[in-house]
């Protein structure tokens, strides 16, 4: 009886185990096929090498989408994801009899995943802010947020330096690096920069004319240049993707795989389609679009196959790497939810109320979730 029972659970272990993967593996086919596929909807709705934006009413519910996403991340991420890595230690310090609390190494863990993320960031930002000369031989960067004249009422010098708006045409996570910035000089129209968020122009830019005394300087970009910066962009969006799917493949509960990946598709869908705006704005050929989109596709599809082989690691070790990858990956939860979503769009003087209802709401559908699982 005593054998037939341990048989049993061996059979229940290994059909749960068969379910997860084929979760796990539907989750990676579904997030490739949605990523490749709003990566290239663009191009076929923008004209090529246009400088045609998203129409407003399309900016408002890509921004509200966004908002909505960044309440699912919060919810995911605090409620379900933090908690996930904490009980993870508490196995590691109870099968190694250690007495502390493990809500210090839980800290600790995610916020150096924080300052991990960060920190790649910045290094690949750096790479792409090499200075390249115009006519006047002034210094260009990557970063710029060029507002329409009337967004700008109310803004003084020592404003510029927060955004208060955004662009929907060119995503808060895409427009980073593609794109020098166009150097201006004028009196009455404010340029604004923000770090997470930059004006990406057509690869050949034309003169621009101001009112009063602005005037901007004509940039010619070469086809490798505009490459090279959009695989910059690749670079810098992947840093997220690939803990992301790190912390997927890692899941053991299939309730927490799930909310996981809503919370990750919504986000990188957005990103996607962001990409796939600003790729359709450049003077590349489409199959360059197409290699591009595919390798952002294929971003977390690499990080759960890392992780699943991770995942073949048992003992303590594996259960030491598990937890540490997984608190990682949570500090990138919290460095793409409060630097940049949020501030994106709680800054904007556009629906702000709304906006916070919107995060709000996507907090509690993933709260609610949460607490319907425990």
């Amino acid at each position: 009886m005593a054998t037939n029972s341990t048989m049993t659970g061996s059979g229940n272990t290994n059909t749960f185990d068969s379910t997860l993967l084929g979760v796990k593996i539907g989750c990676l086919v579904c997030i490739f096929i949605i990523t490749i596929g709003c990566c290239l909807v663009p191009l076929k709705i923008i004209p090529r090498h246009s400088q045609i934006g998203v129409s407003p009413k399309s900016k408002l519910i890509m921004s509200l989408c966004n908002c909505l996403s960044a309440g699912v991340f919060l919810g995911t991420c605090f409620n379900a994801f933090i908690p996930h890595v904490r009980e993870k230690f508490d196995g590691i310090f109870s099968n190694a009899r250690w007495h502390h609390d493990s809500s210090s190494a839980t800290e600790f863990t995610v916020i150096m995943g924080f300052f991990l993320i960060l920190t790649l960031e910045k290094l690949i930002m750096m790479c792409q802010k090499k200075p390249m000369t115009h006519s006047h031989g002034h210094e260009m960067t990557a970063l710029n947020l060029d507002l329409p004249e009337e967004e700008l009422d109310g803004y003084t010098a020592s404003e510029e330096s927060s955004a208060e708006s955004v662009d929907w045409e060119n995503s808060n996570e895409s427009q980073k690096l593609c794109k020098p910035k166009r150097h201006s000089h004028t009196k009455s129209r404010k340029f604004v920069s923000h770090p997470q968020v930059n004006h990406l122009h057509n690869s050949h830019m034309s003169h621009d004319h101001h009112s009063h005394a602005g005037h901007s300087h004509h940039v010619e970009i070469s086809d490798q240049e505009s490459i090279i910066g959009c695989i910059s962009l690749l670079l810098a969006l992947s840093v997220h993707g690939l803990f992301e799917g790190m912390a997927l493949a890692l899941q053991q509960s299939i309730d927490k795989l799930i909310s996981l990946f809503i919370a990750i598709i919504s986000h990188e869908s957005l990103c996607a389609l962001a990409m796939g705006i600003t790729l359709a704005k450049q003077d590349l050929q489409s199959w360059t679009i197409v290699k591009l989109a595919v390798a952002l596709a294929a971003v977390i599809p690499a990080g759960m196959g890392i992780g699943m082989a991770l995942g073949q690691i048992h003992g303590q070790v594996g259960l030491t790497i598990s937890a540490i990858l997984q608190g990682i990956a949570a500090g990138t939860f919290i460095n793409v939810i409060f630097l940049e979503m949020l501030p994106v769009e709680i800054h904007s003087n556009q629906y702000p109320m709304v906006k916070v209802l919107f995060v709000f709401l996507g907090y509690i559908i993933m709260a609610g979730l949460s607490f319907a699982h425990t």
